[in-house]
């Protein structure tokens, strides 16, 4: 994949750009992902997690953290519900940083 020039690991989520340290490669079943939304994962792709907003994406395995998300949803163990997958029920807005510059142009 493509990298942006500069690009700086980060949330994909616009509201709110945690850094690295808040970003997590994690297992389906750490975040309670629903069988529905992992049969659109693909094998070479993998789920992360922001540890400050809770936001679920699944992206490609060799592109730096936040790059060319698919959000999923939302995993809280703390605010929302013990061990609780929230799927999203509209779109959110992803920053422009992470979208690939392949795709740039074709979201716009």
């Amino acid at each position: 994949m493509r990298r942006k020039k500069g690009y700086e690991p980060r949330c994909p989520a616009v509201a709110c750009g945690a850094n690295r340290a808040f970003l997590y490669k994690v297992s389906p079943e750490d975040v309670a992902i629903p069988a529905q939304f992992l049969a659109t994962k693909d094998e070479s792709e993998v789920v992360y997690h922001c540890n400050y907003c809770k936001l679920v994406w699944i992206q490609p395995k060799d592109a730096p953290p936040g790059l060319d998300p698919r959000p999923q949803g939302y995993y809280d163990d703390r605010h929302l519900g013990p061990h609780m997958f929230f799927p999203l029920k509209r779109r959110i807005s992803i920053s422009p940083d992470c979208i690939p510059e392949h795709r740039s142009s074709v979201r716009k």
